[in-house]
């Protein structure tokens, strides 16, 4: 269990902006409503694309030795050749596209969010597929008319209808299967007692969270407050490890120019595609975070996980021989 004071202060603050955002969309809605966009878009800027921004550096040191010119030309050259064939694979097929992502995200969240489980592999990826469906199947299906209305601009055609039977039982499953996943880790000796009461914490305000909020608000609180401030703290103590005297004003230089550019790039493919119809903007917007993020995922954060991953197999090993006090 993380200690400090960053790791203290995390779990509290999150559960206390979900459980205020949830008090003020039943108590303003409509004020809730006005402002849901801009707070959703400015944490996304603040805190969910910047986490994404370290790609290089994790890279680099993850590699363990200095890396020549030429593999340093071929990283980039990989990560931005990514992008471009997925741009591509979005305007050839956005369909089969956005189901790739859609999957992709789902492992992508569970992993984060389940990094440290020393499971064999098909066990721990179904824990992970538990979490990534709860944080991104609960707030599609829930808004599902404002989710098909986003992606039908990209897809240029209509979503399925799907009847309140289907959304509802879908909604019971991946809700259910979270708080299974929870009561299967600490039965197994995952997570302790403490780790069991967080775990069901988070379920429940971001149960109401997304319920209460507007679909673009309550998945933001989730990406930013939970996922990538999550990732960032990992992010910095790896670096920490890595470079001597690395501090916080060390991050911020690091992920700036990145971030700055990943902004920029999202802002102009926007407004290429820009129209009267906000859904179009935010399909559009959806799409340049999709091309960011595959390379980010393939590239960097399998492989960050995967030495978290062998660094808590080892600190177990450690703790099970009684070489550690």
């Amino acid at each position: 269990m993380d200690t400090t004071i960053s790791g203290i202060v995390r779990p509290y603050g999150r559960w206390l902006t979900g459980l205020v955002l949830i008090a003020c969309s039943w108590l303003w809605p409509e004020l809730v409503e006005a402002y849901a966009l801009p707070l959703a878009i400015g944490l996304i800027a603040l805190l969910g694309i910047p986490h994404g921004a370290t790609d290089y550096t994790l890279f680099k040191h993850l590699q363990g030795r200095l890396l020549r010119p030429s593999e340093k030309a071929w990283f980039f050259l990989r990560y931005i050749g990514l992008m471009a064939i997925y741009g591509l694979w979005w305007w050839a097929s956005p369909g089969s596209a956005l189901v790739f992502f859609l999957l992709l995200s789902v492992f992508h969240f569970g992993q984060s969010n389940w990094h440290d489980l020393r499971l064999p592999a098909p066990g721990r990826i179904g824990f992970y597929l538990s979490w990534g469906l709860f944080v991104l199947g609960v707030p599609l299906l829930w808004h599902y008319g404002q989710t098909a209305a986003i992606l039908q601009e990209i897809l240029h055609h209509p979503l399925p209808d799907l009847s309140d039977t289907w959304r509802y039982g879908l909604l019971t499953l991946f809700s259910l299967g979270s708080i299974s996943a929870l009561c299967g880790l600490r039965r197994s000796g995952q997570i302790d007692r403490t780790g069991l009461g967080r775990g069901f914490l988070d379920v429940l305000v971001l149960a109401g969270l997304f319920l209460s909020t507007p679909l673009l608000l309550g998945f933001a609180v989730y990406f930013s407050l939970w996922h990538a401030l999550d990732a960032i703290a990992e992010q910095r103590a790896f670096l920490a490890k890595k470079i001597p005297d690395f501090t916080l004003l060390d991050y911020i230089r690091i992920t700036l120019p990145f971030a700055v550019m990943a902004l920029l790039g999202i802002g102009m493919l926007v407004w290429y595609m820009r129209s009267q119809h906000e859904a179009v903007g935010l399909g559009w917007m959806f799409v340049g975070v999709a091309l960011i993020t595959l390379p980010h995922m393939l590239l960097v954060d399998f492989r960050f996980h995967h030495w978290q991953r062998k660094a808590a197999d080892n600190l177990g090993r450690m703790e099970e021989h009684g070489l550690m006090a």
